[in-house]
């Protein structure tokens, strides 16, 4: 450095060489890129600390969000909710849990939980309040943190109700096995495939089988069958479908009959999952219902055997004597002069209404028509003496009718029609009643039907012997019997009758 005349420093003029200057030029350039790459570099860096900062901020403000969430969910949680630490003391309780345990707000934290916590499975602890009510709890416990620290968390659900109802089933269950075991029945069900799934019940002794033996089984292989139109299959099916049914089904291997409802078996959703079924041994009762039938049909027929006897001996005997009597007064008349014949002339109408009288009473009995001609000839002459007495117009209508019945249909048939028609003219208060007769299907159809006053079917008294009567005729022979009737609407009585292969006769149609 230099000072000019005027004091003025001025720098002192280089005297090194060029060639040393342009190296220093470019170390000083290297040196000044250099700075600029680490600035850079640290700005970079400087960037990056600064996002980083900003996620571990959102991080830090999401997680505090997420504990208060955890929080919130825990307060509100219907369960109760318990976390301890590692020794088991209490770091925060919810308000659920504080109920179970009967405390108030605040009371459990900070003590000891006093029931041992086990990780991963279910546990059942009992709580005894302070007036020895008891409550049963289902624990789970699972190893967390809390606020920074390894914990526990137990979750508390009341199961008492739950306990007490499974308690309830499992003595109900017990009580009904014990009825099962003791009441001559068998209980079954099936899935939807109609296989086995339980069997049960007393009557299974009966027929060599122990509990759940079928188990497995298809409800076509226990029966050995392949129709699928078998009584108790298509039952079942039924059942499937959403119907209960009750039918009867005769083993024939076993030579019993059992009374069977099925019902379709349904989960808690209410989805049909498969059958449940109950069946009993009505074999002896079938039995005392065939003897039955038969003594009343025995009785039926003594009784229409007593009558026709009764109406041969009023015909022949009782009858005929009048009859000779009738003639051998009306000679004596004749005989004798005229002043002497008026009381016997008196004795003579007496005589004749009496002859009248038995031949009327004998035909009440049995019409002897219906054994000699068949039924409808006896019904076309019932008919008319009817109309003779009541006023009352038959319209008869008929077709298909064999000319040969079994002497208990012809009998049947007669009766019902012949009480039908009285009822009519007792009570219905007409001037005409539609018949009509016909076999279809291989039943006899019999209707009597008039449009007069009617009446209420479900008032009859079981003292109603013409009902009562028509009823138990049809039920003898294997028939059903339909009144259809109401006040002022008028009576439509049907009687159908199955009718028996007729080998042997002559199948031709009675005509008129």
């Amino acid at each position: 450095m230099t000072r000019s005349k005027e004091g003025i420093i001025q720098p002192a003029i280089s005297r090194q060489p060029p060639a040393e200057m342009e190296d220093k030029v470019t170390d000083l350039s290297r040196l000044e890129q250099m700075v600029e790459e680490r600035t850079a570099a640290l700005n970079a860096l400087n960037l990056k600390l600064i996002k980083e900062m900003t996620v571990r901020k959102r991080a830090e403000k999401a997680l505090k969000a997420t504990l208060a969430d955890f929080r919130n969910v825990i307060t509100r949680s219907a369960d109760g909710v318990i976390i301890t630490d590692r020794e088991g003391r209490i770091l925060m309780v919810n308000p659920a849990a504080e109920v179970l345990f009967h405390r108030k707000p605040g009371e459990l934290t900070g003590t000891m939980f006093g029931f041992p916590l086990a990780l991963e499975r279910a546990a059942e602890i009992e709580i005894v309040d302070d007036s020895g009510v008891s409550a049963i709890v289902e624990m789970r416990t699972v190893a967390t943190e809390w606020e920074g620290k390894n914990a526990y968390l137990a979750t508390l659900r009341d199961i008492t109700t739950r306990k007490q109802a499974e308690e309830s089933l499992r003595q109900d269950e017990t009580r009904l096995r014990l009825l099962l075991g003791q009441m001559p029945c068998l209980l079954w069900t099936t899935d939807t495939d109609l296989r086995h799934t339980s069997s049960s019940g007393a009557a299974l002794a009966d027929i060599n089988l122990q509990p759940d033996q079928v188990v497995g089984m298809t409800m076509a292989e226990y029966l050995n069958t392949s129709d699928p139109q078998n009584v108790v299959i298509a039952a079942h099916r039924r059942a499937l479908a959403g119907l209960p049914v009750t039918y009867e089904f005769f083993n024939p291997a076993l030579g019993k009959t059992y009374l069977s409802h099925v019902e379709p078996l349904r989960s808690l959703e209410g989805e049909i999952n498969g059958v449940i079924g109950v069946a009993f041994d009505i074999t002896e009762n079938k039995q005392a219902e065939a003897r039955l039938l038969a003594l009343s049909r025995r009785l039926v027929e003594v009784q229409e055997n007593e009558r026709h006897a009764i109406a041969r001996e009023l015909h022949d005997e009782t009858g005929q004597s009048l009859a000779i009597s009738k003639i051998m007064l009306d000679r004596a008349i004749k005989s004798l002069p005229e002043t002497m014949t008026s009381g016997l002339r008196e004795i003579q109408g007496i005589l004749t209404q009496l002859i009248a009288q038995v031949r009327e009473m004998s035909l009440n009995l049995r019409p002897s028509m219906l054994d000699d001609l068949g039924l409808l000839p006896t019904l076309l002459w019932h008919f008319e003496r009817y109309t003779s007495r009541t006023g009352v117009q038959v319209n008869f209508t008929h077709d298909s009718l064999p000319a040969q019945l079994p002497m208990e249909i012809r009998t049947a048939a007669f009766r019902m029609v012949q009480e039908a028609l009285n009822n009519v003219a007792k009570h219905a208060g007409v001037s005409s009643v539609d018949v009509r007769a016909r076999v279809e299907s291989g039943r006899l159809s019999l209707k009597v039907e008039d449009h007069g006053a009617g009446f209420d079917p479900a008032a009859v008294t079981p003292t109603s012997t013409g009902l009562n009567s028509m009823q138990e005729r049809a039920y003898l022979l294997g028939g059903e019997l339909m009144v259809d009737s109401s006040p002022g609407c008028g009576t439509c009585v049907t009687a159908e009758l199955p009718l028996p292969e007729l080998k042997g006769e002559h199948h031709g149609q009675e005509t008129a």
